[in-house]
């Protein structure tokens, strides 16, 4: 880096004396007049400056140069000294766990006779305490335990006493109500078993009524249809224009039906609303040939093929 500033500085150095010479580019001005003094007055500027500017630099890698070392130093000196009393405080740590393990051992031997000691002392001394209580005790109890013996006996026989007696009425009063409570039991079974088979023999009855009901209304339909077919024979006898589509208007009603109804009333939804112009395309195919034919005609001869084509 040094070595190529100086290339720099040099050939800055000749542009400067190029452009002051009786040849360089200020020789062109009409006021321009060559001087070695001034080439060499602006060559002594220049190297004034190029001094100024190094001293500029050495400066400043100088006091850089100087914190570097300063922090060095510093980061050093701290580390020297945080050791040293890193160092300082694990022996100081040590001794004084040293010394406080040492007491402890000591107060902890010294505790532990005491309490040995008063622990036998305390021990003969409970041990005497225990035994003269032990035998007070033990008579004391003795005479308790016989005065309550005989208060017990009194106690008991008294109580079992009332206890029977007490059970017996109990016993009286709940026997009473059982058998209350069975006979009212047996009331509500026998009066449900009395709804129930009332209610089976009205629901049997009303079955057998209905069946009654359908098989008279079976009768009736079939009566009606012989009726109607003597009717409609009668008119053939009676009537030669009489055509098939009037006897089977005059039997079943409607010429066509579809699930039970005419096929003027049958509606459809959606993809199925084209199906009653069928069935109404079919009812009119079935008119064209039962409208146009005689009872007297079919007696005499069969429908012709060329009807059915051509309706």
């Amino acid at each position: 880096m040094i070595a190529l500033k100086d290339s720099l500085e040099s050939d800055f150095i000749e542009e400067v004396r190029s452009l002051f010479s009786e040849k360089g580019l200020l020789s062109r001005a009409k006021n321009f007049e060559y001087r070695p003094e001034q080439q060499a007055m602006a060559e002594r500027a220049r190297w004034q400056a190029e001094g100024e500017q190094r001293l500029v630099v050495e400066r400043q890698r100088w006091q850089a140069d100087a914190e570097q070392h300063a922090a060095a130093e510093r980061a050093r000196w701290q580390s020297e000294s945080e050791q040293r009393f890193t160092t300082e405080r694990q022996k100081w740590q040590a001794e004084a766990d040293q010394r406080l393990a040492a007491e402890l051992a000591r107060r902890q031997s010294e505790n532990e006779q005491y309490l040995s000691v008063e622990r036998q002392k305390w021990q003969v001394e409970a041990d005497q305490r225990t035994a003269a209580e032990f035998q007070h005790l033990q008579t004391e109890t003795q005479r308790s335990i016989e005065a309550g013996r005989k208060s017990w006996q009194a106690e008991t026989e008294h109580r079992l006493a009332a206890e029977c007696r007490r059970l017996e009425a109990e016993n009286l009063v709940a026997l009473s109500k059982a058998e209350e409570r069975w006979k009212a039991d047996e009331a509500e079974r026998s009066a449900a078993a009395r709804n129930e088979w009332q209610n089976v023999s009205a629901r049997l009855l009303a079955e057998e009524a209905d069946k009654n009901r359908k098989v008279q209304a079976a009768l009736t339909g079939e009566t009606d249809k012989s009726k109607k077919l003597e009717t409609a024979l009668e008119a053939l006898i009676q009537a030669k224009s009489v055509t098939v589509g009037d006897v089977v208007r005059a039997v079943g009603g409607a010429l066509t039906t579809v699930r039970g109804l005419p096929t003027t009333t049958t509606t459809y939804h959606g993809v199925a609303t084209g199906l009653k112009d069928v069935w109404l395309a079919v009812e009119e195919a079935i008119k064209g040939v039962v409208n146009h034919r005689t009872l007297a005609e079919l007696a005499v001869s069969a429908i012709p093929s060329t009807t059915l084509t051509t309706n």
